[in-house]
């Protein structure tokens, strides 16, 4: 009878084992199930940050560049209108030049713009294939004039900048996140 009872104790301990075993897996898959959607959620947290990201560095270059176009196409107008008036003649010298030099004034705002987005447009390719992109030798002073040509619409009448980087000012860096840093620090003082 003894025996009896310690060979239904031992089945009932190994039944109960067997259950909290199964019990055990099933937990443990669960727990993998969630901590894979946690990644993916991650993931998908990841992807909306950096196209938040892309979003705003892209949103300053392409600013610049519709500034830029509708000061041409105004220009481009008020030269028509001009140019039509007198039938070709030049009747308001001053008008042309001053349209004229409207247009000529976009002219470094447009490459500059068009460089920089391009640029992005070349990291994030890049990016997105791993490909690794090194850091190289710049000139700070560059960078700023370059991101005063863009953002330059966004404050001309509002804030006077003062530009006192040294030529011979040079860093390594990412190519972009120099200026980067340098058009948010001050579209953040400017807003």
């Amino acid at each position: 009878m003894v025996q009896l009872i310690i060979y239904a104790s031992l089945v009932l301990i190994l039944v109960l084992f067997i259950l909290q075993s199964l019990l055990l897996r099933r937990r443990s898959n669960q727990v993998n199930d969630l901590v894979k959607q946690l990644k993916d959620l991650d993931k998908q947290a990841g992807l909306g940050r950096m196209l938040t990201g892309i979003a705003h560095d892209l949103k300053t270059p392409i600013g610049a560049l519709a500034c830029a176009m509708q000061t041409r196409n105004t220009a481009l107008t008020k030269l028509s209108t001009i140019l039509d008036a007198e039938g070709g003649t030049e009747s308001d010298p001053a008008g042309v030049q001053k349209a004229f030099k409207a247009l000529s004034d976009t002219k470094p705002v447009v490459e500059e713009s068009m460089s920089r987005t391009l640029a992005m447009l070349d990291h994030l390719r890049k990016a997105g294939r791993d490909e690794p992109e090194g850091p190289v030798v710049i000139a700070v002073h560059e960078v700023m004039d370059g991101v005063l040509r863009l953002l330059g619409h966004s404050f001309k009448n509002s804030v006077s900048v003062v530009n006192e980087l040294d030529t011979a000012d040079m860093v390594k860096v990412q190519p972009g996140e120099l200026g980067r840093v340098f058009a948010n620090l001050l579209s953040n003082s400017v807003d």
